[in-house]
């Protein structure tokens, strides 16, 4: 157990010196541009360095989230546009999915979802304008 802590702190550590080095370098460099203010260089890489999480903080937190409602009445509507086609062309869906299933085996939960978002999506649009006709 005390050797796993040593390893963290020993770690994190390494981490710290190596993002000063990475500052320290970055601010000197900037420094030599501004001949007369090297004083600059330094104040760039620190605004920089502390607006990023600023920044990525503001723009995850500040996401507009979904209702509850109006998602659930979506996936509803899309369940049976799915269930539909699928009772219209039971041979097709049973071979998507079983051709589905071999290719997403190995794959990270992310990468299938991004592809299926791709694949299925423009499937589903042409079935509900269809439908619409």
């Amino acid at each position: 157990m005390s050797l796993g802590i040593l390893a963290v702190a020993v770690a994190a550590g390494i981490l710290l010196i190596s993002v000063f080095f990475l500052m320290y370098g970055a601010a000197t460099g900037l420094g030599t541009v501004f001949v007369d203010k090297p004083w600059l260089g330094w104040v760039i890489t620190g605004g920089v360095f502390l607006s990023g999480p600023i920044l990525f903080f503001t723009i995850h937190f500040s996401k507009p989230k979904k209702k509850p409602a109006d998602f659930s009445k979506t996936s509803e509507a899309l369940l049976q546009q799915i269930l539909d086609a699928t009772r219209k062309h039971p041979l097709q869906s049973t071979g998507a999915a079983a051709a589905a299933g071999f290719m997403v085996g190995g794959k990270e939960p992310s990468e299938i979802t991004h592809a299926l978002k791709e694949a299925l999506i423009p499937i589903l649009v042409e079935y509900i304008q269809s439908r619409q006709k």
